[in-house]
């Protein structure tokens, strides 16, 4: 059985292959180190829900991005039947 070696650079880093046109190596230039995300604390818990048709001014600001003038322009441009109403919002966009 022919073993063949994988070779990722999500895994493994920068890999640099030389050849003479008859053999060739396989190196690492800077071997992989996996940083993972830091995981910011939440404003809220996932169980709380705002309605922003309903909600006050400091209640849209518990959602994160949402400061004090994005909040005013929201219950300005109340109601939102649908998410993608919510881009009328300014700063927001769509997709």
């Amino acid at each position: 059985m022919l073993k063949i070696d994988i070779y990722r650079t999500d895994f493994h880093g920068t890999i640099v292959i030389t050849t003479n046109g008859q053999t060739y190596e396989v190196n690492q230039k800077h071997p992989y180190q996996y940083n993972p995300p830091k995981i910011l604390e939440p404003r809220q818990s996932y169980a709380h829900k705002i309605n922003i048709n309903t909600a006050s001014v400091e209640q849209l600001q518990e959602i994160i991005h949402i400061g004090p003038v994005r909040a005013k322009e929201i219950i300005r441009l109340r109601p939102f039947d649908s998410i993608d109403d919510l881009v009328r919002v300014s700063g927001t966009r769509a997709g």
